[in-house]
């Protein structure tokens, strides 16, 4: 029986908000960069107002890529377990889990997998804990004696 322990919000946080971001502000910085008439009253100088937006949008796209498209799929199995960023979907042993990290984030709960070796991933992956999570762990007490799991929430 396969469970995913991922949060369902990492489809949508993963791709559909990042995608709908750069698509909607990256057309108001094309806008304000190429079809915004400035004049020079005010306090800023047109090329300031540009520089802002394009520097504003840059930086967003910047940050969503190191927090929100980092973050996978993954599903639990008695015996293994899958990792999956929607493109490539990975199987591994929990024998190649140096141990797990629970956290609590703003708005998430989110757990991390250390790897003993660097995986198809990294040497570690992050994904949006759910509540089925625990409850996998709580309903095969084998898988949760063969992890080490440390919760910092």
């Amino acid at each position: 029986m396969i469970v995913n322990v991922s949060s369902n919000w990492t489809l949508f946080l993963k791709w559909l908000l990042p995608t709908f971001w750069a698509a909607c502000f990256g057309t108001f910085a094309v806008v304000v960069v190429f079809a915004f008439p400035f004049d020079n009253t005010g306090p800023f100088r047109p090329w300031m107002v540009k520089l802002l937006t394009v520097s504003l949008y840059l930086s967003s796209l910047f940050v969503l890529y190191l927090s929100l498209m980092r973050i996978k799929r993954v599903d639990f199995e008695d015996a293994h377990f899958y990792v999956s960023d929607y493109f490539r979907t990975y199987r591994y042993t929990y024998d190649s889990v140096e141990k797990i990290v629970l956290g609590r984030g703003l708005f998430f709960r989110y757990a991390t997998v250390h790897f003993l070796e660097p995986s198809s991933f990294g040497k570690k992956i992050t994904f949006l804990a759910s509540h089925r999570l625990e409850e996998f762990l709580t309903a095969f007490p084998e898988v949760a004696a063969a992890l080490t799991v440390e919760d910092r929430r």
